[in-house]
């Protein structure tokens, strides 16, 4: 079964304020927590993010990095470059702002696709009904159904084109696996529950 991995780290990350891909969280940046995450359970793991960027993540070489095809073109930019590299695979998409989620969730989603690969894309879905595509895996038919489309229609997101898929979901087995960074009081909640998170000075060594 082809499988690969991509957390998703290259984003501006506007509504933070800062660049959260590089917010210390138990002392790794969001980035490697995500990238070593998923390693435990996957062997092809890579890092998306545009090339102008590399040089925040030092901690991989460039091999295990996929650049964006084109800078700003968002999550379906990544997935559009993931089914470029190959495009045979299924990809496991993890954003790296799920900062609380765990090995745990990752297996869930994975059993799930091993009795069920043949959906489009197998997704975590929230209490209010919200289905999470980028922590999702997508088979090669839908990466090239969302090529297709957004080819032609670059306000294309991964949530909308959702709408019009074949997509089997999950509901998660932890409270926290779908929490995201994406505000203040995001960070403020996460500060609170893990007691510390700084940002990773660029020059210092990861720990």
């Amino acid at each position: 079964m082809n499988l690969k991995a991509l957390v998703l780290a290259g984003g501006m990350s506007q509504r933070l304020g800062q660049d959260k891909s590089i917010l210390k969280i138990e002392g790794r940046t969001l980035a490697e927590r995500a990238f070593l995450l998923l390693s435990q359970s996957l062997e092809n793991v890579f890092l998306s993010t545009p090339k102008e960027f590399a040089e925040k993540f030092d901690f991989l070489s460039p091999s295990e990095m996929i650049f964006d095809a084109a800078f700003g073109l968002g999550p379906v930019g990544a997935l559009v470059s993931a089914y470029a590299f190959d495009s045979e695979a299924s990809w496991f998409v993890f954003s790296c702002d799920f900062a609380l989620s765990s090995k745990t969730d990752i297996i869930h989603l994975l059993d799930c696709f091993r009795l069920d690969p043949e959906s489009d894309v197998i997704c975590y879905k929230n209490s209010t009904g919200f289905l999470e595509p980028l922590f999702a895996i997508w088979n090669p038919a839908a990466l090239a159904k969302l090529k297709n489309e957004f080819s032609y229609n670059s306000e294309l997101s991964p949530q909308s084109f959702l709408q019009s898929s074949s997509v089997r979901h999950l509901s998660p087995l932890s409270k926290n696996a779908l929490f995201n960074l994406n505000l203040p009081g995001d960070l403020e909640y996460l500060t609170n529950r893990l007691c510390q998170l700084v940002p990773l000075n660029v020059d210092a060594e990861i720990s």
